[in-house]
């Protein structure tokens, strides 16, 4: 059965948030019943645009370059099921930022060695041959996306194949232009998630033996 790799998956907010604002002391200081504590750990991440993502109990916060990104530090269900409800916390506190999209990122870890079921209508066979007759002969990992039309939003699900692991990455992409769409989105994350769940063990080769 396909694994949710937490670390790796995440809640993204597309919109004009402002860094200077959103800071571990402004995080404490409006939200302290969801953010206890006084410590917290900070990290510039290197990129074409510099950001800095900072830690507080254990859940990671990334407001630069027009996106907030929420994660978790650690593989941690609770925690991950707590990214919904602070995200909309910031978003009821910042109502008037402009937005643009939100996100729901989930990754999945398939079975080690195993085809996915999808496979057979996958032509790899096909692929290394036309590759061969043009020189390349050492593929060393592929994607394949399949983006699909929801009744809320729009699912792009890749398939990324290494010699070491098959993971599947599924981005539920929801456009929105104010807060309270926002967190009607938000309030989908569960069920989301739970469907996320569905399509990766249905994918997965355990139960399509």
């Amino acid at each position: 059965m396909a694994r949710l790799v937490i670390p790796n998956s995440n809640l993204v907010i597309i919109g004009a948030w402002n860094p200077a604002i959103i800071t571990p002391v402004w995080l404490r200081q409006q939200f302290p019943d969801l953010l206890a504590g006084d410590q917290y750990q900070a990290e510039f991440i290197a990129g074409p645009a510099v950001s800095v993502r900072f830690t507080i109990n254990d859940v990671q916060i990334d407001p630069s370059n027009g996106r907030l990104v929420l994660s978790c530090a650690v593989d941690d269900q609770a925690k991950f099921e707590f990214l919904p409800r602070l995200a909309t916390a910031i978003s009821e506190r910042l109502p008037h930022t402009p937005v643009a999209a939100v996100g729901f990122n989930f990754v999945f870890e398939a079975a080690q060695g195993e085809p996915l079921a999808v496979d057979r209508f996958l032509d790899e066979r096909g692929q290394d041959e036309f590759y061969a007759n043009l020189g390349l002969t050492s593929r060393v990992g592929r994607q394949v996306t399949h983006s699909f039309a929801l009744p809320q939003s729009t699912l792009n699900l890749t398939y990324e194949y290494k010699p070491e692991r098959t993971t599947l990455m599924f981005n539920f992409h929801n456009n929105v232009t104010n807060g309270q769409q926002v967190r009607d989105a938000l309030a989908r994350f569960a069920g989301v998630l739970t469907e996320a769940r569905r399509l990766s063990d249905a994918i997965d080769p355990v139960n399509n033996r």
